[in-house]
């Protein structure tokens, strides 16, 4: 198998966040019209109904758990919901095309050379963040990064809240 990454990796990601709403459909959770679910979030023991969408200032819709303020995308709603590799080389494989063949995406990939290979299996697997920071106001950033203790740490760091 081939290790493949995607072209311009935000724009291709962007192309699929907005299907969020139809993929909870599919998946039998009704968000539509400020109906709320229980927190999808495994750690949050949600008795009551506590997670909404809303839509943040780049027109992508997300979840928000008002209990324990989880903030999920489509890629993570896939990674909990049907167990989708959330990081790594399964996102891009797998999670990515599993989402944009269901939604009729057409997505552009480009294959790794041997020196990106060598770096991703020496230093970690690939990992993806979507990070919302309440104080921008529905705003959020996208991020990839090798998952090793040194970066996850750094990422920490720069983005708790």
């Amino acid at each position: 198998m081939e290790s493949k990454k995607l072209k311009s990796f935000e724009d291709q990601l962007s192309k699929i966040k907005p299907f969020l709403p139809q993929y909870l459909k599919e998946m039998g959770y009704n968000v539509e019209h400020g109906h709320k679910i229980t927190c999808l979030n495994p750690e949050h023991d949600d008795r009551t109904p506590s997670m909404s969408m809303f839509e943040t200032d780049k027109g992508y819709p997300l979840l928000r758990c008002n209990g324990c303020e989880t903030i999920v995308d489509i890629f993570t709603a896939a990674h909990i919901v049907e167990g989708r590799p959330i990081v790594g080389p399964g996102f891009i494989q797998d999670t990515v095309p599993y989402l944009a063949d269901k939604y009729g995406i057409e997505i552009a990939f480009k294959n790794l050379t041997e020196e990106e290979v060598y770096e991703l299996m020496e230093d970690g697997n690939l990992g993806y963040a979507c990070v919302f920071k309440r104080e921008d106001q529905g705003m959020h950033t996208d991020y990839m990064f090798k998952m090793t203790a040194e970066n996850i740490a750094n990422f920490i760091g720069k983005n708790a809240y």
